[in-house]
């Protein structure tokens, strides 16, 4: 097996004002790139707002409920379900 020896005659790169400034401006071009991208993507996917007045949205919500649970039915399509014996409740004590 041979080894790779450093060239002895041979100088180590230097790093210079340049280099670093182009690594710099580099770094913080990325960055901001890829910030761009991210807030076009939210701002063109999603507007925010689905309804007119969410207030008056979440009222109609809880009247919502307070009908169904006037009805004797839980609130929403399921039935709550007794994970002791797997039956609908009033089935455990």
């Amino acid at each position: 097996m041979t080894q790779h020896l450093p060239n002895p005659s041979r100088k180590p790169k230097e790093l210079t004002g340049r280099a670093a400034l182009f690594c710099f401006l580099g770094f913080f071009g990325v960055v901001i790139a890829v910030n761009a991208v991210m807030i076009r993507a939210a701002t063109t996917t999603f507007g925010g707002v689905e309804t007119a007045s969410s207030y008056k949205a979440g009222l109609a919500f809880k009247q919502e409920i307070a009908a169904a649970r006037a009805q004797g039915r839980a609130t929403g399509p399921w039935r709550p379900t007794c994970f002791a014996c797997r039956l609908t409740p009033p089935c455990c004590p």
